[in-house]
């Protein structure tokens, strides 16, 4: 079997992403960074990233663009996720092909395309503005027509409700043609694969819900944009609405830190209207995922956190592979296995 103990995560563009595909995965990572972090999450979150590689998932690290409307984000995510994961299956389905006309090829394949078939087998982790993201895809669970419905109800939102209703509709027909040009032996039909994040769990790290004072940190700046009517869209208050009104978030843990003071808002919230999201706290500041290895130590280069730390010492990753473990055997409990398709 594959050992995977010193190997760095193999990071290759795909789509807009860049993803490391393990050759025996146990499931899926899709990951989103906080602000300015997340642009370069394969730098930003390298010690991070590599632990979760080296136990055995693929990862698959989503930096997005910087705007005020999170629902645009949110679901530019959505459809990116769909791009990379078609484009893993794809690209893994012709490599199968290959292999199957090769008469000496192991039948302990490696990198088999069929693991990337199912919702179950992927999940969702976050950090800090990250998590806002994920929340967002994980309220249209509950059908996109009842959130639509709820917006309208908790805010003048008529825009944004045409906005999202146009955007899914647009997602669904591409993955509808995307899905009719997948190799024969790896074929899909549009009800195995929804449109939504259902059935896959989430992981959110250090989790903030903020307005400007996320998106631009200089006071003066938030000001200027303030007076000429600019904002975050959906605000703090519509985003905790609509998880106060959410029948998701079954799948959800929320792992923080005791010296980080932005995240204690979102936590306290999210845990009061969603009891069924496990909790943990660690030691640590708001920016403990971030980090990458040098020598014996995580460096961060922050001189207002920890600057290094030693490896020995941490134990986020750890925790982090126990929760996704714990999530896995729930989600396997409320789940239905996909039935594989034929050999190619």
């Amino acid at each position: 079997m594959y050992n995977s103990v010193s190997i760095e995560p193999p990071f290759q563009p795909f789509s807009s992403s860049w993803v490391a595909i393990h050759p025996y995965p146990k499931g899926v990572i899709q990951f989103i960074g906080g602000a300015f972090f997340g642009s370069f999450p394969t730098v930003s979150y390298q010690y991070f990233l590599k632990q979760l590689f080296q136990v055995g998932y693929t990862i698959i690290a989503l930096p997005f663009r910087f705007t005020f409307n999170h629902w645009s984000v949110a679901l530019d995510l959505l459809e990116e996720h769909y791009a990379v994961r078609l484009g893993i299956i794809e690209k893994l389905a012709e490599l199968t092909e290959e292999l199957s006309e090769t008469p000496d090829s192991s039948s302990d394949r490696a990198y088999d395309y069929r693991p990337y078939l199912a919702a179950s087998n992927y999940c969702w982790i976050g950090h800090s503005l990250g998590c806002k993201y994920i929340a967002l895809l994980e309220l249209l669970n509950d059908g996109s027509e009842q959130v639509l419905q709820d917006m309208a109800t908790i805010a003048d939102a008529k825009t944004e409700t045409q906005m999202i209703q146009y955007r899914l509709q647009q997602m669904a027909q591409r993955l509808d043609q995307r899905l009719k040009q997948l190799p024969a032996c790896a074929k899909l039909s549009i009800e195995a694969m929804p449109i939504g994040i259902t059935d896959q769990a989430s992981l959110l790290l250090a989790p903030v819900i903020q307005d400007l004072n996320a998106a631009i940190p200089l006071p003066l700046l938030q000001r200027t944009f303030q007076t000429v009517g600019l904002q975050v869209l959906p605000t703090v208050e519509q985003t905790y609405q609509l998880i106060d009104r959410s029948q998701s978030f079954n799948l959800t843990r929320l792992i923080t830190f005791d010296e980080d003071k932005l995240a204690i808002e979102t936590r306290d919230r999210l845990l009061h209207k969603q009891p069924n999201a496990l909790f943990q706290t660690l030691e640590g500041k708001h920016l403990e995922p971030v980090g990458m290895q040098i020598g014996n130590a995580v460096v961060d280069f922050n001189p207002l956190d920890k600057w290094s730390e030693p490896i020995a010492d941490r134990t986020l990753e750890a925790v982090t592979i126990s929760a996704l473990e714990e999530l896995q055997q729930i989600q396997a409990q409320i789940t239905n296995p996909i039935v594989l398709p034929v050999e190619c």
